[in-house]
């Protein structure tokens, strides 16, 4: 992988590593939006690597392109990441059912030194509430699995 795929492989893989941190007691202040904003990024590094990849392998666009469309978790995160900049899908739904903002949850608890808090989001898909840090390991693991199907180290 070249150096500019790989920077942008990592950054993926660093916003994963923070949506991760946030369902763990941490202490100090979580605000409610934290688990919904590093969502947001995560989505849109994982969501925007297919254009670094295109770039990349142009002849690959229609393979990429359709790897996305037919894997739930990319799609999903592609459909999310499309509906949050432009407020509404401005494209075709890449996955079966909708994708809309969910609910955050912020847990507190107390102890001896103060408090330790951590946050979720989940997304509604359909009539489902799925977790967040679910869709984003499913969809860090599916491109691992392109990657390794074209045969591109990370």
């Amino acid at each position: 992988m070249n150096q500019e795929l790989q920077r942008k492989y990592d950054f993926m893989k660093f916003e994963l590593k923070k949506l991760k941190e946030l369902y763990d007691y941490l202490p100090g202040k979580i605000s409610n939006i934290d688990a919904e904003s590093a969502f947001k990024s995560f989505c849109s590094q994982c969501y925007h690597f297919k254009d670094w990849l295109i770039q990349e392998f142009p002849t690959k666009k229609n393979d990429i392109e359709q790897y996305i469309s037919s894997n739930k978790w990319l799609s999903i995160c592609a459909d999310f990441t499309n509906k949050d900049k432009h407020r509404k899908l401005s494209k075709k739904s890449r996955s079966e059912n909708e994708v809309e903002h969910g609910n955050n949850h912020t847990f507190l608890n107390l102890i001896n030194s103060g408090f330790v808090t951590k946050s979720r989001y989940e997304i509604k898909f359909g009539d489902k509430k799925i977790d967040s840090l679910e869709i984003a390991k499913l969809s860090f693991e599916a491109w691992n699995i392109y990657l390794a199907k074209i045969k591109l180290t990370y």
